[in-house]
């Protein structure tokens, strides 16, 4: 028997393994959510290099693209006052001749997509404010996996939870509560400006997280184990800390699994 001291590796099911469609809703095409997307563009690509799989990405978000974003986010000034998932996903399918889905929605989960058995689910919440994480959570239970990602101005974390796979990983929202927590709320307060923007958050800090994030779900989907599903990240210290599948880690953290019947 494992000891709760040891670090665990995470192994996808059999029926995960043996899918034969890979299927990603990314929530939210702002800073992080259209390093993802492009992101999962490149793995697209590479997985069709090498296997049969279909893989599928939906993206929803309502906003459109304003000046401020220009130079942060993959964005141009012609793109000002379109969609931000159009923009970014016709650009994709042009480039790599995928079928990526733009839906210029708020997501709220009452679309069901997984269209067949055989898929492996994953949701991808990119999004900043505690209302639209709390709607996530109550739908992640309907994905294989939840990964959700978040930073403040030079900090960040990505965590991935499964109720799918040995061993079950937390989600997102019961190793860090405040995720989904109303009076963690910061006050929303837009930018007009790439200037007031950077004085908010540093330039690269969505690309950190982005890769860290990405470089685990490539180990999840081709490799089929992973042996962190987290990392807490700090650009100006340099700092960079695992979440280890380990549940004295968990515990650390102030998880407690729901007791079952």
């Amino acid at each position: 028997m494992t000891s709760p001291e040891t670090n665990q590796t995470h192994y996808i099911s059999q029926q995960a393994l043996q899918c034969k469609e890979l299927n990603f809703i990314v929530v939210g095409a702002g800073g992080t959510g259209s390093q993802i997307i492009t992101g999962l563009a490149s793995m697209a690509h590479a997985i069709h290099a090498m296997t049969d799989k279909r893989f599928r990405v939906t993206a929803y978000d309502p906003d459109t693209v304003s000046a401020n974003n220009i130079g942060r986010q993959p964005y141009f000034p012609a793109d000002i006052g379109r969609h931000k998932t159009d923009c970014l996903i016709s650009r994709i399918n042009m480039a790599y001749g995928l079928d990526f889905q733009s839906m210029p929605v708020r997501f709220d989960g009452s679309i069901r997509t997984r269209h067949f058995r055989s898929s492996m689910d994953v949701l991808i919440s990119c999004v900043d404010s505690v209302a639209s994480r709390q709607i996530i959570a109550t739908k992640a239970q309907d994905y294989d996996y939840w990964l959700d990602l978040g930073n403040s101005s030079h900090t960040g974390q990505w965590v991935l939870g499964s109720t799918s796979g040995k061993p079950e990983l937390p989600m997102p929202n019961e190793l860090l509560p405040e995720l989904t927590d109303p009076s963690k709320e910061a006050p929303d307060e837009p930018s007009c400006s790439m200037a007031v923007s950077l004085s908010k958050q540093s330039l690269f800090i969505n690309k950190a997280l982005t890769s860290q994030a990405l470089a685990c779900l490539w180990d999840l989907i081709f490799h089929g184990q992973i042996s962190i599903h987290g990392q807490f990240m700090d650009l100006k210290s340099g700092r960079a800390n695992p979440i280890n599948i380990n549940p004295t880690v968990w515990k650390s953290m102030g998880y407690k699994p729901q007791a079952t019947s």
